[in-house]
């Protein structure tokens, strides 16, 4: 913008130099004003963020709501897929956990009929033992179970 400025008055200073002094030159008020200028350009936009999906699973796509560059707010479904094969394991979890509970349930009664039994030495030190370390070993299944089941309900 400067270069410019320059160049206008090195123009008025030559036009005044060969004018002389008995020329008159037109003088103009400056004002601010905008200026109106614009340029059609060709290019390209691109994301600012982008984000990668992946399935922590395997399975059929059955449904897809959204197509390529569709806007997608959070927590919106992106793709559904067949998931009778996940359903039937998370069945057969749950399955396993009632079984471990009931095997807990069992190994409890035993444990304290064998440990009432103990006290008044009708019971050997052996069958006691066993009842203690199945009663443990119920719930060590139990637990087992449940975490098996939290994985698969995930």
């Amino acid at each position: 913008m400067i270069p410019v400025c320059r160049l206008l008055l090195c123009g008025f200073a030559v036009v005044l130099f060969s004018l002389g002094a008995q020329a008159e030159i037109p003088v103009t008020e400056v004002k601010r004003d905008a200026l109106h200028e614009s340029l059609r350009l060709d290019g390209m936009i691109e994301a600012v963020q982008q984000s990668t999906v992946s399935a922590q699973t395997s399975g059929t796509v059955m449904r897809l709501p959204f197509d390529v560059d569709d806007r997608v707010a959070a927590g919106e479904l992106i793709v559904q897929l067949e998931d009778s094969e996940q359903r039937a394991r998370r069945d057969q979890a749950r399955a396993g956990l009632e079984d471990a509970q009931a095997s807990l349930q069992d190994a409890r009664q035993r444990f304290t009929r064998s440990q009432s039994l103990r006290k008044r030495n009708l019971v050997s030190q052996q069958d006691f033992d066993q009842a203690r370390n199945a009663l443990t070993s119920a719930r060590a299944g139990v637990s087992r179970a449940g975490a098996a089941l939290a994985v698969i309900s995930r």
